[in-house]
C-alpha cells in the first residue's frame, strides 16, 4: 500500500485530516498529516513565513518517509505540494490535488486565480459575521458542530505565500503523475476554476465528488475512498 502525506490548505492544520487519516490507515496505507509553517500547531510567525518555507516543509516530510510518497494537497496547499515535489521528485509517486490551487510555473494565486480573493472579499461584505462568512465559503455541507470546531482552530494565512510565483521544472515536477479530486459545490475554489486549472495542467485521473470545500469534514469516508483508489493507481 501507499505512503501518503496529507497537506492542508489556508488557515488549517494537520488536524483537519483527523477524520480521514484513520480511514486511510484502515485501508492499509501509511499516512502522515503535516502542519505547514505558521499554521496548525506550528508556531512560526505568519508574517515571516514564505512559500519556500512551505515547500521545504513538504519536501522534508517526503525525505523522512521510508518509501516513495503520494502527496495530497488541499486548497492553497496545492502550491506547497507542487513546489515541495519539485525538490524531491524522485521520491514522489504522484500528487493528488483536492479542490486545490494547481498552477504552472511562474504563476501565483493572485495571477492565475484572482476570483478566489474576489469571492472571499464579496462574501465578507455579504456576511458581516466572520463565522457565518467562513461557514458559507468553506463548510456549507459540513455538520455545524464540526464547522464550529474548525473555525475555532483556524489561523491567519501567511500572506507572502499568496503572492509568490511557483518555481517548477519539466524535469522534476513535470514528470510526476497528477490527479485531481473536484468538489462540485465548492464556493471558494469553484468547480469552473478547478476545471480551468486542469486544462492548464492536465491530470491523468480526475474524479468529482459532491460537497463543499472541506470534504475531510463533510464527507470523510467518500474522500478516503477516492484517495485510496487513486493511490492504488499511482502505486500499480
Amino acid at each position: 500500500m501507499a505512503t501518503i502525506v496529507l497537506v492542508h490548505g489556508s488557515m488549517h492544520g494537520a488536524w483537519c485530516w483527523d477524520l480521514v487519516t484513520p480511514l486511510l490507515v484502515d485501508l492499509g496505507h501509511t499516512v502522515r498529516a503535516i502542519d505547514l509553517p505558521g499554521q496548525g500547531a506550528d508556531n512560526s510567525p505568519a508574517h515571516e513565513v514564505t512559500a519556500d518555507d512551505w515547500a521545504e516543509a513538504v519536501a522534508r516530510a517526503v525525505r523522512s518517509a521510508q518509501s516513495p510518497v503520494i502527496l495530497v494537497g488541499h486548497s492553497i496547499g496545492g502550491t506547497a505540494v507542487s513546489q515541495g515535489a519539485e525538490r524531491v521528485s524522485d521520491q514522489v509517486q504522484g500528487i493528488i490535488y483536492l479542490s486545490a490551487i494547481m498552477i504552472p510555473t511562474g504563476e501565483t494565486l493572485l495571477s492565475a486565480c484572482p476570483e478566489v480573493l474576489e469571492i472571499a472579499e464579496r462574501t465578507a461584505r455579504d456576511f458581516p459575521d466572520p463565522a457565518a462568512a467562513t461557514t458559507h465559503l468553506l463548510y456549507g455541507h459540513t455538520p455545524p458542530e464540526l464547522a464550529a470546531m474548525a473555525i475555532e482552530r483556524l489561523r491567519p494565512q501567511p500572506e507572502q505565500v499568496i503572492g509568490s510565483p511557483l518555481l517548477l521544472t519539466d524535469d522534476h515536477y513535470g514528470r510526476i503523475p497528477r490527479a485531481y479530486i473536484e468538489c462540485a459545490d465548492d464556493r471558494i475554489v469553484t468547480l469552473a476554476l478547478q476545471r480551468r486549472m486542469q486544462v492548464a495542467l492536465p491530470c491523468s485521473v480526475a474524479v468529482t465528488m459532491p460537497g463543499d470545500h472541506s470534504p475531510f469534514l463533510s464527507a470523510p469516508a467518500q474522500l478516503a475512498r477516492h484517495i485510496d483508489q487513486i493511490a492504488r493507481e499511482f502505486s500499480a
